[in-house]
């Protein structure tokens, strides 16, 4: 019997000066390789140089956005409900996907989810904020649906810049839950 597993395919950064594997990207090259201060690849048989001066998180003539997916969650034996998100970076991302592990309300097998858009951010003292939007999923939807709650909630932080983006801190803040055993 074999395993099969259907995941597109990723290309991992090394660094060498700092000896680590740095990040996934999801361009997916034939070939590549160092010539001194230059970086080359292969795409459909065709050469491409990679130089300083070059969109950042363009390859190949396609613009891609940049992505973080952290998972939040601190003492995972209590409960929570999620209330805000604050990030700190030289741009906003925004987060089209927000989960928790407890099902919606109403629903047989669906994850709580939210998302947030740009305009749902507050830019304040040079962090942006934003309350977390309800439950999708449920009844009511994003804006009356049911609160976000469980024990961790998973952000996906999105920027789609030909710049070069960075997101230095972000964190979460949440009451615990009255659904909490005490």
């Amino acid at each position: 019997m074999a395993l099969i597993f259907n995941q597109p395919a990723a290309t991992m950064i090394f660094d060498e000066d700092n000896n680590a594997f740095e990040s996934f990207v999801t361009f997916y090259p034939e070939m590549m390789g160092q010539l001194n201060a230059s970086y080359f690849s292969f795409k459909n048989g065709q050469l491409w140089r990679h130089t300083k001066e070059a969109p950042y998180s363009n390859y190949y003539g396609v613009q891609y956005e940049s992505s973080i997916t952290g998972v939040f969650g601190q003492d995972l034996t209590n409960k929570k409900t999620w209330i805000s998100v604050m990030q700190n970076g030289n741009t906003l991302w925004d987060c089209p996907e927000i989960s928790t592990q407890l099902d919606s309300e109403g629903t047989l097998g669906l994850k709580q989810q939210s998302q947030l858009i740009p305009a749902d951010f507050e830019q304040i003292e040079s962090e942006y904020h934003a309350s977390f939007l309800r439950d999708q999923n449920s009844i009511g939807g994003l804006t009356d649906g049911s609160q976000l709650k469980g024990v961790y909630i998973v952000i996906k932080f999105r920027a789609n810049s030909p710049n070069f983006v960075y997101l230095n801190i972000a964190s979460v803040k949440f009451i615990n839950s009255p659904l909490n055993n005490r």
